[in-house]
């Protein structure tokens, strides 16, 4: 069979596609490294900003002072704790309230789909929210992270809409067997939605990883304080020490602290995407075939 060549104009579509999103890609990527030179140049010329790729005056010193520090790795440890545990919760609990809305034969579907949409849009007065988290007792606790963030109504729409997808007849033949609607749902819906369990699980793990406000709000023990008020605690601390001595201000400053706790915050989460990978690009298009 004779190879047939592709028309010139779309050799050329495909050319611009390339080039573009060769070029968007370096963007993105651009900050990362440009973060890693940083972390890994002395302060004096990341303050100057005389670094781009490459570390200028290649010193070590702010990654020996962020990672000799036990309040770093106690972070990590609620941070870890907060993540694996937050999206399983998350996980288990948006599929188990997606189920029922996914079916037509359930009653109260349209009503509840309302109210998720509803509060999708609309969102909670931040006082309130306070007391009633304080009310039940969650205050200097890890679960006041996990449960306040137990479900987000996106991703309970995406897990629907796949849902959905799935053909009726294979819960027929289950139900036929004898199995009930937690049998279907576990032995049968969620084996099948790998796609979108692996990227609703990243979009929570991203989720809980970078909690902020909250841990401001509800998080008042140093020791279980997660990563990223550790990182504003340390980068505050080392403002205040680079003032005053020329040693740190020569070979590290806040800048060069800052890129490598950042670095450092941002790891897992590259490390852990190449593993869903495959998931996530299936799952990007979840929602676009049937509503």
């Amino acid at each position: 069979m004779k190879h047939i060549k592709s028309p010139f104009s779309d050799r050329v579509l495909v050319g611009i596609f390339f080039v573009f999103l060769t070029t968007f890609a370096l963007i993105c990527l651009f900050p990362i490294f440009n973060m890693l030179a940083i972390s890994f140049s002395e302060g004096f010329h990341a303050n100057k900003g005389d670094v781009v790729l490459l570390p200028k005056g290649f010193n070590t010193e702010s990654w020996e002072k962020i990672l000799s520090s036990d309040r770093l790795w106690k972070g990590l440890r609620n941070t870890i704790v907060v993540t694996i545990g937050g999206t399983f919760l998350s996980l288990l609990f948006s599929a188990v309230f997606a189920y029922p809305l996914s079916k037509s034969s359930f009653p109260f579907a349209r009503i509840i789909m309302f109210l998720v949409v509803f509060c999708f849009i609309f969102r909670y007065p931040i006082i309130p929210y306070f007391i009633a988290v304080k009310d039940y007792g969650l205050m200097n606790s890890l679960w006041s992270l996990i449960i306040t963030h137990l479900i987000v109504e996106m991703n309970v729409i995406i897990m629907r809409t796949f849902f959905r997808q799935i053909p009726d007849e294979m819960e027929e033949a289950a139900a036929m067997e004898g199995a009930g609607q937690f049998t279907i749902l576990f032995r049968i819906y969620l084996p099948l939605s790998k796609a979108a369990l692996a990227s609703l699980g990243l979009f929570y793990a991203v989720n809980y990883w970078n909690l902020y406000m909250h841990p401001m709000l509800f998080i008042r023990k140093a020791d279980l304080q997660p990563l990223q008020i550790i990182i504003r605690n340390m980068l505050s601390s080392a403002e205040n020490e680079g003032g005053g001595s020329a040693m740190v201000a020569t070979l590290t400053s806040p800048s060069t602290l800052q890129a490598a706790t950042i670095i450092f915050a941002t790891i897992p989460i590259i490390i852990a995407y190449p593993f869903i990978q495959k998931y996530f690009a299936k799952g990007a298009m979840l929602g676009s075939v049937k509503g």
